[in-house]
């Protein structure tokens, strides 16, 4: 009896080993659907960004949209949206684990990402700036900023200047007026006393009695002529136009120092925070990040200024405005696996777009003045 088992047993194991090898050499003969086909349409991933990307009643357009749409209309693919949050890192790392095929939206291209994906042809030049609340800028801090932009060579010449004058004054009208103390400390700051009066009082308080010193207050106010038009000429208008539109409240990296700077978590834009040696402070998309500046939780949103400044107006967030300063530029590109079938057929229709004006109009169509940073 266990000698037939066994027989049996032996015969079922046969069949199943040669059904298994027969299932996979037929498996191996059967090409795989390729890419776009219907049977294995493209898996986009899509960065909800506007005005790259723009999402609103279920409806999605924008930049990057159409030029994916464009090109997949080309190659007659198939293909499936998928809009994602604005992470971009988490999107990144499911592009590595081939959950997408392609992520499209406006995604910069850095060192550390392109070990690990590959980027596609740029098809638009970043300028990364920081969003800010006015109301965190007074006045004075405007014409503070406004005094660092004058060469600080000018305005050492300008103190040594004082105090030469002064102690020219001191020096020759001493013996000839009682009124000019004989010690030099009381001396020199009655000498500046009058040095100053003689130009806001019109020379009224104090008239020198020494040919030298009125030679030296007549030389000086030729220098200050000069130097007043100087000002007038290179920084009336600039002066005028940043202490009356509420100032910017950045120069330099300096003023960056020790501030909290929002970023949307997963963006590459925390290198510049940290770079500045500001505290980064993350938020799950842009809309909280520039809540949080509304409110003054943050000094400012480091962010693409095209992005920035739409997200502003489209939201009315009348305190808010985008800075001048410019961290650095950047390219955005589209992001594929390492081993992507489609990105170079993809970069090829890119160029023959742009020859062919197609890409020109699409970027006019969404970026307005800015169309001129598109890469095409």
């Amino acid at each position: 009896m266990s000698k037939a088992y066994r027989f049996i047993q032996g015969i079922i194991v046969c069949i199943i080993l040669l059904t298994c090898g027969y299932t996979t050499a037929f498996s191996e003969t059967v090409p795989k659907a390729p890419l776009g086909s219907p049977e294995h349409p493209i898996q986009v991933g899509v960065i909800n960004k506007p005005p790259f990307v723009i999402y609103q009643n279920n409806l999605l357009t924008g930049l990057v949209v159409d030029i994916f749409r464009a090109v997949a209309e080309k190659q007659h693919w198939n293909y499936n949206f998928v809009v994602l949050d604005q992470d971009i890192e988490a999107a990144i790392n499911d592009v590595v684990a081939k959950r997408y095929d392609i992520l499209i939206g406006p995604t910069i291209v850095t060192n550390e990402r392109i070990k690990r994906i590959n980027y596609g042809r740029p098809f638009f030049l970043s300028e990364i700036k920081l969003g800010f609340n006015t109301h965190s800028a007074s006045l004075t801090d405007a014409f503070y900023n406004v005094l660092k932009t004058i060469p600080f060579a000018i305005l050492m010449a300008i103190l040594i200047g004082i105090l030469i004058i002064s102690n020219v004054i001191w020096i020759v009208e001493r013996s000839k007026n009682p009124e000019i103390p004989e010690s030099y400390l009381k001396g020199f700051f009655f000498s500046l006393w009058v040095f100053i009066t003689h130009f806001l009082g019109g020379g009224l308080f104090y008239t020198p009695k020494s040919v030298a010193a009125r030679a030296a207050l007549m030389l000086w106010f030729i220098v200050v002529i000069i130097f007043t038009l100087i000002i007038s000429s290179t920084y009336t208008a600039y002066l005028t136009a940043k202490i009356i539109s509420a100032n910017d409240p950045v120069r330099s990296v300096h003023d960056l120092a020790g501030k909290k700077l929002a970023y949307i978590k997963g963006e590459a834009y925390v290198k510049f925070i940290n770079r500045v040696l500001a505290i980064p402070v993350a938020k799950p998309d842009l809309k909280s990040a520039l809540d949080a500046l509304k409110k003054e939780e943050v000094f400012g949103v480091v962010e693409d200024s095209l992005i920035l400044s739409r997200a502003i107006n489209e939201w009315n967030m009348e305190n808010l405005d985008v800075s001048g300063f410019k961290f650095s530029n950047n390219e955005f590109a589209f992001i594929y696996p390492k081993d992507s079938s489609i990105r170079n057929v993809i970069d090829q229709d890119l160029v023959e777009m742009r020859y062919s004006g197609e890409m020109n109009e699409l970027c006019k169509l969404y970026l307005a003045d800015k169309y001129v940073n598109c890469e095409f």
